[in-house]
């Protein structure tokens, strides 16, 4: 036994327990459990901890675990004894509680437990060894466990002096006896109105306090009111959420009475009888109709009643306990009077607070208590003030006009509709609520049903106004509430949801599905704090729901706590091990937190309960490409495939895996699928998520620009529902200078940061103020450099979208620029907030967001040409010079690539193409190919991220023709300055196709290497275009694929050519558009000008004017 980890385990469960987390506190006695196969301790606290959950199956099989690992353990014998006394499992009992005797022979609690479950087998030895027990311990006589083995053997057990001396010793303690003995003692006139008052009463306390009042009816009167009000109470506490009678009366001039009688043997049966049959002997059948509800057989009441003018009345035979499915059938026949006449005698105080008549009467009674107000409405002395309340009664009947339907007629047709929705018969269902509705308009459980029938044909908004009628009909009714929040949710409306929830829990706080309504309604509004409270709160009612602890979980990650988000979803576990979406999300939270290896384990976990969890295998591919196991990568993707094949998550995937395999053919199956909608989303969070990545994905692609405008238009409107509205616009604006903001993940040691900081450097701050937003954890020495500039920096990594909007707007910025479009780390969601007055995309790709919510997408003349406006939702604004800023590295003074320690020939021409192997298109290989096969001596060489990429960049241009010989892979240096030494044995670069370098391709040029580029009409074919043109150097730029090749070649061949491009490239470097940096600063700063004199013209005129 590791005895440090076991107890460091055991300290931390009761800490959790001490302070009241029971979930944390069952995992680790769990896990102290496993180190310590053997130890007794935490199985009994684990059995405790499960006892105050109210897992009683759960309990009793941790402590006879405990008992089997050490039978002299104590604490958990008796823990089991009075467990068992729980289930009436009075041998049980008797066992546990002889092997506690046996550990301690003289433990009071042992002898107790042993002497309970004796006595409740019937020996009255036993019952005065009690009464003794209970004399010398009296803490023995209130101990909630031994109350139902006492009670029972007191009831069980005839008049004797055994029985009476246990009475005796129990009823000075009667103030503190548990209910049901103090019930036992009531009835054997133990009992006084002192014991009964101050006492808080549970439901589970109704049945005893009803037995009480019957006992002390005679002899106790004030105790007994005591604890006939106190039944009441408990009983409309009780009572159904939803009114059962039909809102308005139905057809008929009859006084419709019901009256409830007592079983055939009980004191009051021949006092109701007499009464009821005297009250009607003056009245007429034809104006007042009488059934029974009989509490025992109905044929003894009919035979009382023959002779008489009821003899022929309808008799119900009702079940002891008689409960809301009774009161429901009572209240379609539409009663005027229900008569109590039974009183606490019988069991109804359920059936009386469901109130199935419009009016509830009792009949005074001198041998039984009657129920009380609030559960009646008038108590009556005797028949004839009976008989002439019932006048009056039938004198006051309202007939409404509309009532054309009869009772019956209305309940066959309620029956026929609830039936036809049973049976999946959606129309004639609708129908038939419709005609009830149309007798009843505000009969809520018709209105209910008919928002039910909505929803599952999925019409949210017809479903929400179903709901919004039913609870103004039942403001209680809790499942039409908690279907409205629902329906509000589903129509995108998060503040008429959480309204309804807010609504009902004010009327009904410890409304457990409301509070998790609430949760729901305010994670649609993306509000997790406020969700994680709502969940919370559900949680205090039931805190073993797996289920709302993973809920909770999702509100704390959405709040961007992971910590307390990895731990609810823990505690989920814990009651819910097949919980797969909580392990799910704790491999999302790993993912996260770069921990590779446990992420891929959770969400292995997820496949293995479900082969067909489409996002589960979507991340673990992410994972284990990010962990450099390629091979597995694919494996998982071959997986993925087969279990999900029309899953749209699954396309991405799909693209890079071909790619990387070089199999072009299935590319091209898989575009076409995307074009022909083969693959749909299950839901708009999902279609969402697929179309971020296939906006950046595609660019890699020859796809035709309409259908990545289809795709963006789709994902526009989709991100509408996913993310929200927009934040409303400022209406004034703070004063001072022109606010810019940049939102990206790579304000650190990244390329593109790096890129951006030779323009942001420079930026004029006497006009401008500079905020920076990063949605990355990671801080470095980068990192500061943009915080030295900054008027605020803030990270804004780990909050969800709205938060960190609402982080951004605060700061009341006249333009925000978006620095990752949809690259890794982008955060698109807090763009379709639109936290700033105008909002821009730049650098990151050669695609767009496509957000209507993006005013513009920054560009230059050269990279776009006009037409691809028409495929854009950004409007692309052009700037002065080259969009993408140049920035030089100085090549390491001492490196490893050179070309004798490679082995290259002196006159192998070595063509740089260091691209992600993503870039390799089909057109693009081919043309390499080409030229290969012009240059007979030239190597094309990579130089990939990782080495376990070297045999798929060989498979991927194998695929295209090129032999494994051609082929040179040159080492990634250990920081930029030996990755810039590569192109020292480069002698020109080839520029990728349909997405081209830009990042590549200025290395390359600092190098005063030549870059080949083929200029087409889309802007990921034209930046290399543009990057050339202002650096001066047009000689690389081809119009065709033929020349393409053909200015390879000639670089390859024509040392003249070859010096005349590198003297292009040394002049530009020394002096043109590229290279000035402030220039490029001030072009771009024009274009944020022109883009707030087109959207926000208020805000230059003010930052002007002061």
């Amino acid at each position: 036994m590791a005895t440090s980890v076991y107890a460091d385990w055991m300290a931390r469960g009761r800490t959790h327990q001490w302070e009241g987390r029971p979930a944390d506190a069952i995992s680790c006695f769990r896990r102290a459990a496993r180190e310590a196969p053997y130890a007794a301790d935490p199985r009994f606290h684990l059995g405790e901890v499960f006892w105050q959950l109210g897992l009683t199956d759960e309990a009793i099989g941790a402590w006879r675990e405990a008992g089997r690992v050490d039978s002299n353990f104590l604490a958990a014998r008796l823990a089991l004894a009075e467990a068992l006394f729980t289930r009436g499992d009075w041998a049980g009992a008797n066992e546990a509680a002889t092997g506690a005797l046996a550990a301690a022979p003289t433990e009071p609690r042992a002898l107790a437990a042993k002497l309970a479950a004796t006595a409740a087998t019937g020996d009255l030895a036993a019952l005065k060894e009690l009464a003794d027990l209970v004399n010398n311990a009296s803490s023995l006589a209130s101990a909630h466990v031994s109350a139902a083995p006492l009670a029972f053997a007191l009831d069980a057990a005839q008049a004797s002096a055994e029985r009476a001396a246990l009475l005796d010793a129990l009823t000075p303690h009667a103030g503190r006896l548990p209910p049901s003995l103090l019930a036992t003692l009531a009835e054997n006139g133990r009992v006084t109105a002192s014991a009964l008052r101050n006492r808080k009463w549970l439901q589970a306390d109704a049945e005893a306090l009803r037995r009480i009042a019957v006992a002390l009816f005679e002899h106790d009167p004030e105790a007994a009111v005591i604890a006939n009000d106190a039944y009441g109470a408990l009983c409309i506490e009780a009572r159904p959420q939803v009114p059962l009678l039909w809102p308005q009366r139905t057809s008929g001039s009859s006084l419709r009475v019901v009256c409830v009688v007592a079983e055939s043997m009980a004191a009051t049966f021949a006092h109701s009888i007499a009464s009821v049959k005297g009250a009607f002997a003056d009245l007429s059948p034809q104006e007042f109709a009488c059934d029974f509800l009989c509490l025992s057989d109905a044929a003894a009441t009919r035979a009382s009643l023959v002779g008489s003018t009821l003899a022929d009345a309808l008799f119900w035979s009702l079940s002891e306990h008689p409960g809301s499915s009774v009161a429901r059938a009572i209240a379609a026949t539409d009663p005027d009077v229900l008569v109590d006449t039974a009183g606490l005698a019988g069991v109804t105080g359920s059936l009386l607070a469901a109130r199935p008549a419009r009016n509830i009467w009792s009949l005074a009674s001198a041998v039984s208590p009657m129920a009380r107000a609030p559960l009646v409405d008038r108590t009556l002395g005797d028949s004839h003030e009976l008989a002439s309340a019932l006048r009056t009664a039938r004198s006051a009947i309202w007939m409404s006009a509309d009532a054309a339907a009869t009772a019956r007629e209305l309940a066959e047709m309620w029956d026929n509709a609830v039936r036809a929705h049973q049976r999946g018969e959606r129309a004639a269902a609708a129908a038939g609520y419709a005609r009830v509705l149309e007798a009843q308009p505000a009969f809520a459980p018709a209105l209910h049903l008919a928002g039910v029938l909505a929803r599952e044909q999925g019409d949210d908004r017809s479903a929400l106004r179903s709901f919004t009628a039913a609870l103004a009909a039942a403001p209680d009714s809790s499942d039409a509430r908690t279907m409205a929040v629902q329906s509000a949710i589903a129509q995108h409306e998060g503040g008429t949801a959480v309204a309804l929830a807010r609504e009902g829990l004010e009327r009904n706080p410890s409304d457990v599905e409301l509070w998790r309504a609430l949760g729901h309604a305010e994670l649609a509004r993306s509000n997790g704090v406020a969700a994680a409270e709502a969940f919370g709160d559900a949680l205090l009612l039931t805190p073993v729901d797996g289920e709302t602890h993973y809920n909770r979980g999702v509100a704390l990650q959405m709040a961007g706590n992971s910590g307390e988000a990895a731990r609810a979803y823990q505690r989920a576990l814990t009651f819910r091990p097949d919980l797969v979406a909580a392990d799910f999300n704790l491999g999302v939270l790993f993912q996260l937190q770069g921990q590779n290896a446990a992420a891929a384990a959770a969400y292995n976990q997820v496949l293995a309960a479900h082969k067909d969890h489409v996002a589960a295998y979507k991340n673990l591919g992410e994972v284990l490409f990010a962990s450099g196991r390629f091979d597995s990568w694919v494996e998982n993707f071959k997986r993925f495939e087969v279990h999900c094949p029309n899953a749209l998550p699954l396309v991405a995937q799909a693209l890079e895996v071909y790619q990387y395999l070089g199999d072009f053919a299935k590319i091209e199956e898989y575009l076409e699928g995307l074009r022909n909608q083969r693959f749909p989303a299950s839901n708009d969070v999902e279609l969402v998520d697929a179309l971020e990545e296939l906006l950046f994905l595609l660019l890699n692609f020859d796809v035709e620009p309409e259908m990545l405008l289809r795709f963006g238009e789709t994902y526009d409107e989709a991100a509408k529902h996913v993310y929200g509205s927009p934040l409303p616009r400022r209406d004034t604006r703070r004063p001072g200078k022109l606010r810019i903001g940049y939102l990206s993940a790579d304000l650190r040691n990244h390329v593109m940061g790096k890129m951006m900081w030779q323009a942001i450097e420079l930026h004029d701050r006497d006009k401008f103020e500079l905020y920076f937003f990063s949605t990355s954890p990671v801080r470095d020495a980068w990192t500061e450099k943009f915080v030295r500039i900054a008027k605020r920096f803030a990270t804004v990594a780990t909050m969800h979208e709205l938060a960190a909007a609402d982080e951004i707007a605060r700061d009341d910025l006249d333009l925000l620029v978006d620095l990752s479009t949809h690259t890794q780390g982008a955060r698109p969601g807090i763009l379709a907030q639109k936290p700033a007055r105008v909002q821009m995309t730049h650098v990151a790709s050669c695609g767009a967001v496509s957000l209507s919510a993006i005013d513009f997408k920054l560009t230059d003349r050269f990279a776009d040409v006009p037409e691809n406006q028409a495929f854009h939702l950004e409007t692309l604004l052009p700037m002065e010079g080259c969009v993408y800023p140049f920035r030089r590295i100085a090549p390491a003074a001492v490196h490893t690539v050179q070309r004798a320690r490679l082995k290259i020939k002196p006159e192998t021409i070595v063509i740089g193409a260091f691209a992600r192997l993503q870039k390799l298109s089909r057109r693009c290989l081919t043309l390499w190919r080409d030229v290969l096969q012009r240059i007979p001596h030239a190597m094309l060489a990579f130089s990939p991220t990782h080495g376990g990429l070297h045999p798929y960049y060989a498979r991927v241009a194998a695929a295209a023709g090129i032999a494994p010989a051609r082929l040179l892979f040159l080492p990634q240096g250990r920081d930029e300055a030996e990755n810039q030494s590569r192109y020292e044995i480069v002698d020109f670069a080839l520029d990728t196709m349909p997405y081209g370098g830009v990042n590549g391709t200025l290395e390359a040029l600092a190098m005063g290497v030549p870059v080949v580029t083929l200029k087409g009409r889309k802007h990921g074919e034209r930046s290399g275009y543009s990057i050339l043109t202002n650096l001066g150097v047009g000689q690389t730029v081809a119009e065709s694929g033929r020349e393409y090749i053909d200015i390879a070649f000639r670089l390859a061949t024509d040392a003249a050519f070859m010096r005349e491009v590198r003297a292009a490239i040394q002049a530009g470097l020394e002096h043109s558009a590229l290279v000035d940096g402030a220039a490029h600063t001030r072009h771009l700063e024009a274009a944020y000008v022109a883009a707030l004199s087109l959207r926000a013209p208020e805000a230059l005129t003010d930052a002007v004017r002061r």
